[in-house]
Formats: C-alpha cells, sequence, structure tokens
C-alpha cells in the first residue's frame, strides 16, 4: 500500500491511552494510517499468554478490519479496496514441533556417541540463537504497536467535510488521537477525543 513519508515517520512516541492517524488525499485515493500501543486498544504489550489475551488480539484484529466501525465520512462516499492490520507482534510463536522433531532425533542417535555428540551441539547452537531471538523479543515488546492501513476509492474527495473516527466507542483506554492530514487545502492537525471526534476537513 503507498504512503508518503509524513505517514511513516509522523508516530514516534509511545503513550498510551493515546493513537496517531495519518492521511493523505490525492485524486480519488485516501489512504489512512493508524499507530496505537498496544496496551490501549488490548490491555497488554507482551505476546499473548493467556486464552484470553489470544482473543483480545483476535477480536481486535477484527474491529480493525470492519471499516464501518472504524471511520465514517461525510460530505462524500468512499468505498475500502484495501486493509491490512498488523497485530502479529502481539501473537505467540509455537515452538512444539521443532521440539518434538529435537526429541526424536535425540532418541534416534542415541546409540551413536559421535553422532549424538553432533547432534547435541548443533542443540546448544540452536539454543543459543533462540535465547538470543528470544532477548530480542523481549526488547522489541517492551513498547508494541497495533498498525493499520486503509486505502479508499472515493467519488470526489473535495467534496469530503469531515472524517468521524469511531474508534473510542470500541476502546475505553483510548484517550486522545493525534490526526495528521494532507490534502486539497493543504496539511493540518487536530487532537480528538471522545466527545469531539471528527477531523473537520472543511
Amino acid at each position: 500500500m503507498p504512503v508518503t513519508s509524513v505517514m511513516a515517520t509522523q508516530y514516534d512516541a509511545h503513550i498510551h491511552g493515546v493513537a496517531e492517524i495519518s492521511i493523505v488525499m490525492e485524486g480519488k485515493e485516501l489512504h489512512m494510517q493508524l499507530h496505537s500501543p498496544a496496551d490501549t486498544l488490548v490491555g497488554f504489550e507482551h505476546k499473548a499468554q493467556t486464552q484470553q489475551q489470544k482473543q483480545a488480539v483476535q477480536t481486535v484484529d477484527r474491529y480493525l478490519n470492519t471499516v464501518n466501525k472504524i471511520v465514517e465520512f461525510t460530505g462524500n462516499k468512499c468505498n475500502a479496496v484495501e486493509i491490512e492490520v498488523d497485530v502479529t507482534a502481539l501473537l505467540p510463536e509455537e515452538h512444539g514441533h521443532d521440539e518434538h522433531e529435537h526429541e526424536h532425533d535425540k532418541h534416534a542417535h542415541e546409540h551413536d556417541k559421535h553422532t549424538h555428540e553432533h547432534d547435541e551441539h548443533e542443540h546448544k547452537h540452536d539454543k543459543h540463537e533462540h535465547e538470543h531471538e528470544h532477548d530480542g523479543h523481549e526488547r522489541s515488546d517492551t513498547h508494541i504497536e497495533i498498525t493499520a492501513n486503509y486505502q479508499f476509492l472515493c467519488d470526489d474527495i473535495t467534496e469530503i467535510s469531515a472524517i468521524q473516527i469511531k474508534l473510542f466507542e470500541q476502546f475505553p483506554a483510548l484517550e486522545k488521537v493525534q490526526a495528521i492530514w494532507i490534502g486539497p487545502n493543504g496539511q493540518n492537525a487536530q487532537m480528538l477525543s471522545k466527545n469531539d471526534n471528527s477531523i473537520k476537513l472543511n
């Protein structure tokens, strides 16, 4: 999905309760990008561990993929043609199959000392790599963001007078949304809240 450098670089802060929406309007296309701390939308910022946490991630994923629950246009009709929601940083990694294969290999070669020692060396190497990767995940898990990209085709962008952001209805922990947009009338910004959730374009 094409996005401008403005959309790619605006979100540089991680403040719980505050999300950011960047919008670029050009021709008949409208691109919208959402960034939010994971804690604000799902209530935690680590790999989902319990079944309840996994369900929370799935619920947020489904919600963000339902456009009419996210945004509403006033003055002109816009249809979503592409949606990309990224919650992968919250999804657990499955290692059970790899561990089973290792145990199988260990059993198959337990009578061959040389091969077993070789496998054990590889296992230690793999364990070291796994621990290194795990450390990397722990560092990145300190601040996890959920992102979503939306591409719309509109009949006439110049007729859009307002864009209502409906995220506050679903996420009580969301206090503010910093909206930044570029369109036919130039660039502007507006801080949205539950009581003032419409981006005023005209």
